[in-house]
């Protein structure tokens, strides 16, 4: 979790936890700060379609602004993802590089 001040970014390795659960912790240890942006593996690579959906409609609820599906999301969940959210979904593999400033 990187804290911006008024909102965080969540820097996942690879969500073991699951993100929603992540999500929901961070939101919890920040006194709900909204999460301006979900970078890396979502872990959702072996996900049902109906966990890939319910995870679709915590991330919409979290009114992301960028959202970076990487490794461990799997294809299938990465492009329901991209579908989902095409204007806030970014390219996440090695070397790609995001800038955030502080609110």
């Amino acid at each position: 979790m990187i804290d911006l001040g008024r909102s965080v970014v969540l820097l996942l390795g690879c969500a073991h936890a699951g993100v929603v659960n992540t999500l929901d912790h961070v939101q919890h240890l920040t006194g709900e700060k909204p999460v301006s942006a979900v970078i890396g593996g979502l872990h959702l690579g072996s996900a049902s379609e109906e966990r890939i959906q319910q995870t679709t409609a915590r991330l919409r609820a979290a009114q992301l602004e960028i959202l970076a599906p990487a490794h461990c999301t799997g294809w299938l969940a990465t492009v329901r993802l991209w579908q989902a959210f095409p204007d806030l979904c970014r390219p996440a593999s090695v070397g790609t590089f995001f800038e955030f400033k502080r609110d």
